[in-house]
């Protein structure tokens, strides 16, 4: 089918010569793989979606024959959005269970927890479908990732901000962990970069939190003309919701760390909220993009979202390392996986790893209208008004 992930066939010979030169370090005799995911806690929502884009995947890989003609198994362990409890999972998945590899975790905080004190001591794959911390880039030889750096999310919202709405003093909340920490630094940087655009003030929360009031009265009294919220999309609705409810109407900007359920959880106060995100329609081949959503509604009875579309890649990259090699191993693994030049071909779009573990994807931009998310560049077109601009129409 057209929506398989397929490697290109150049990379098979390299694959196959790796192959041979490996020992048979840790790992199973079957192709078992891990997967630590948050089911419970603040992230849960993600965890779901990836897990159901990697069910698809199994089913798919194992319907054609699994890997070197054994069924792929998937051993799903729950993070709980907690450091400790994530690290725990993937001890019992690599020490108990032998997988050959993880794929997880769905937040930068717990997938740097797994990496450090887990996957890297115990030279274990580890490849993430969500996590997005820029300061994952490079970590380790044992981390990649499917889905993007927040890097260029951060550089195309902070663009957004500073030049298509001409804010020039915008609050940040943002949330205290790996992932708000990264982005953060990474939207500073670019939009201080802006003449005449400043950040006049930085309010931190921990994940769960759901009391704003304060901090929201504060800004309010520091008069912004922006504010950009970094965070999980449970925080992110509570700080809209109650941003809108104390009569704040500046434009509101997010990072993307958002499912298609947004506008149904943070109702009407989502609406005009812009974000970036790097959206499998809008970066993937065509064909298999529509082919994907055809099989994921079979399967669900509904459209896939971005991080079902993460999951789903994530785990046609493992199955398909795993089958390259003439051993099933860890070390296989990890050899074939970092093999120069392996390129894919996924519903998310071309997966080609560079050596810090990264892939790249253009964020696209868009604005929840009429209690849907929508293009940003499709508003436009169809004569929405941007949110905010100056009524003086000058940049400076």
């Amino acid at each position: 089918m057209r929506y398989f992930m397929h490697m290109r066939n150049r990379l098979f010979p390299v694959l196959a010569a790796a192959a041979l030169i490996l020992g048979g370090c840790g790992g199973a005799a079957e192709p078992v793989v891990g997967v630590v995911l948050p089911f419970t806690g603040e992230a849960a929502p993600y965890g779901e979606h990836i897990r159901e884009g990697i069910n698809l995947a199994v089913e798919e890989v194992n319907a054609t024959g699994g890997v070197k003609g054994k069924p792929l198994k998937v051993l799903f362990e729950d993070s709980a959005t907690d450091d400790e409890t994530g690290k725990a999972a993937a001890r019992k998945l690599i020490e108990q269970d032998h997988v050959l590899a993880i794929i997880g975790g769905a937040t930068s905080s717990v997938t740097m927890a797994i990496l450090e004190d887990v996957c890297e001591p115990a030279k274990v794959v580890l490849l993430s479908p969500a996590a997005s911390s820029p300061n994952l880039s490079g970590k380790s030889p044992y981390f990649l990732r499917v889905y993007p750096s927040d890097t260029l999310e951060a550089a195309r919202m902070a663009d957004m901000a500073g030049h298509e709405l001409r804010l020039k003093r915008l609050v940040i909340f943002a949330e205290a962990g790996e992932y708000g920490r990264g982005y953060k630094k990474a939207l500073m940087d670019r939009y201080t970069r802006i003449k005449n655009r400043k950040v006049i003030k930085v309010f931190n929360f921990m994940p769960g939190d759901r009391d704003f009031g304060a901090m929201i009265q504060e800004a309010a009294g520091i008069n912004p003309d922006g504010i950009f919220l970094i965070g999980y999309m449970g925080s992110v609705s509570s700080l809209v919701n109650d941003i809108r409810a104390a009569g704040i109407t500046i434009p509101i900007l997010t990072s993307g760390s958002l499912t298609d359920d947004f506008p149904a959880v943070a109702g009407a106060a989502a609406e005009g909220v812009l974000f970036a995100s790097p959206s499998f329609r809008a970066i993937g081949n065509k064909d298999q993009v529509e082919s994907f959503i055809k099989a994921f509604k079979a399967r669900y009875g509904r459209e896939p979202g971005d991080y079902a579309a993460y999951g789903y890649d994530a785990l046609r990259v493992m199955a398909q390392v795993m089958a390259a090699g003439d051993k099933l191993t860890r070390t296989a693994v990890h050899m074939a996986i970092r093999t120069p030049a392996s390129e894919y071909e996924g519903v998310t779009g071309n997966i080609l790893f560079g050596n810090e573990g990264d892939v790249v994807a253009s964020p696209t931009t868009f604005i929840i209208s009429d209690g849907a998310i929508m293009r940003y560049k499709d508003y436009l077109e169809a004569g929405g008004t941007p949110p905010g601009q100056p009524s003086d129409g000058n940049e400076d």
